[in-house]
């Protein structure tokens, strides 16, 4: 079963409060797999929603599973804590939440919000939302991984069930 990853996209609609970056910078940062370009939580109750691109294949498929992927460390402050969600903005409702802690100050990559409960149609107005309750976050990179069967598409047939078919010249195209 093929997965695609979706990443970060725009900020339009999106709310990115108390974080040392804002608009494109901090969509660069968190969406390019570099663990060199991060974000720096600055204010208590740092929280960001933000949507992520969409995929025509994974959307006209059907979905098995979606992960967020998050790369990440506590920064000077102590452990981090909060919540990270699935988010759908078409229904304006989250689908899957997850309560996160972190202490490490090395990044790592974590898994979490896994869910069947992501529909085709969803698909295209995705997001991540991820809020940080206590210590300090700093974010490196965000992503939904999405498992999908790729939708069957049913070949066309010619079928000429009686009678004789003369091709002259040219060809047929179907």
């Amino acid at each position: 079963m093929p997965v695609v990853s979706l990443y970060p996209n725009t900020t339009s609609g999106a709310t990115i409060d108390g974080w040392d970056q804002s608009g494109a910078t901090f969509l660069d940062y968190i969406s390019d797999g570099d663990a060199g370009s991060y974000v720096t939580q600055n204010q208590v109750g740092a929280s960001v929603l933000i949507h992520v691109a969409d995929s025509e294949a994974a959307a006209e498929g059907t979905i098995n599973g979606a992960s967020i992927f998050v790369t990440h460390k506590a920064g000077g402050k102590g452990a981090a804590e909060g919540q990270i969600r699935i988010y759908d903005f078409n229904n304006s409702q989250t689908i899957a939440l997850e309560n996160f802690s972190i202490s490490s100050t090395d990044f790592t990559t974590y898994e979490v919000c896994a869910t069947t409960d992501v529909t085709p149609d969803m698909i295209k107005d995705l997001g991540v939302y991820f809020t940080n309750t206590s210590g300090q976050s700093v974010l490196a990179d965000i992503r939904i991984d999405i498992d999908y069967t790729a939708a069957v598409t049913t070949p066309v047939h010619f079928k000429l069930t009686d009678g004789l078919v003369e091709l002259t010249d040219g060809k047929i195209s179907l």
